[in-house]
């Protein structure tokens, strides 16, 4: 099984995002591979999972579960992406474990989510502490090279990139090691 969706729709959109090259991936990600895959995913939230199923096609496995608890067995995936989902992980330590895991030895982990490095996702966080009860906690890119780390991934890539004047991320490709 491979989850690359977003993967691919990342490498289409907007290629000029994707700085660092990695030729598995870069594999991984050619349209007429996507057909081939067996695709997954996970979300706690069972109203998230039924937008899923209206959009996606009724062979992606989809399941409730949160991120710290992964439904999957050992070393069943080729990678994992994670999406704008680690600000919301209240044990960040045991859902990149659980990521691991779940991963094949050489699999990849591709995560993108806000980078508190930028200034207004620094306030937003603040913000989102104090208001909203879903939200956990922004990282930088230094804090999640080393929660990448200590949940056993070598970094193969770590970028921050602006959406706007305002706003910016940070992706990141783990590997596990073999």
């Amino acid at each position: 099984k491979v989850g690359v969706a977003l993967l691919w729709a990342v490498h289409r959109l907007h290629p000029d995002r994707l700085v660092w090259k990695d030729p598995v991936l870069d594999r991984l990600v050619a349209p007429p591979r996507l057909k081939k895959m067996l695709l997954a995913g996970a979300d706690p939230v069972a109203a998230m999972l039924d937008v899923a199923r209206r959009r996606l096609p009724a062979e992606v496995d989809l399941r409730e579960a949160w991120a710290e608890r992964l439904p999957y067995g050992d070393a069943e995936f080729d990678v994992v992406v994670s999406c704008s989902m680690l600000h919301y992980v209240r044990e960040p330590h045991a859902a990149l474990r659980e990521m691991h895991r779940v991963l094949k030895p050489g699999g990849r982990l591709m995560l993108t989510d806000w980078c508190d490095d930028y200034l207004a996702c620094r306030l937003c966080d603040l913000y989102l502490r104090l208001f909203d009860r879903a939200h956990y906690r922004m990282y930088g890119q230094e804090r999640c090279r080393q929660l990448l780390a200590e949940a056993g991934f070598e970094q193969a890539g770590l970028d921050r990139f602006k959406i706007n004047w305002l706003w910016g991320l940070m992706t990141t490709v783990g590997r596990r090691r073999r």
